[in-house]
């Protein structure tokens, strides 16, 4: 199991966690790059998913082990929001015509 397990009121985290959170640390380390959480990996692993045209919701959620679609939309709409604007534009574009003042 890549994760914690929360027993009682201590959580438990498996010998290969660790080892993980240890080769993470030392990489960033070595690489000079800022600290972050393991999780922080996987929210940036759906982000780019969605930013880079993986746009089945369905897909990232079953990815990321989501119980239902509505919890990754809830975590990502902001994403898909400017993802639609993108698209308008484009869509716009290609027919050639002005892209009106919508509101956000």
């Amino acid at each position: 199991m890549l994760t914690t397990i929360y027993t009682g009121s201590f959580p438990y985290v498996s010998p290969f966690f660790k080892y993980v959170l240890r080769h993470l640390r030392s990489t960033l380390n070595t690489l000079n790059i800022d600290p972050i959480r393991f999780h922080d990996l996987r929210h940036s692993h759906a982000s780019f998913l969605l930013h880079n045209d993986v746009f089945s919701i369905e897909y990232v959620s079953k990815r990321l082990g989501h119980k239902n679609t509505r919890v990754t939309l809830d975590v990502y709409a902001h994403l898909l929001k400017e993802k639609e604007q993108s698209q308008r534009e484009l869509a716009l574009n290609f027919l050639n015509v002005k892209s009106p003042n919508v509101p956000k």
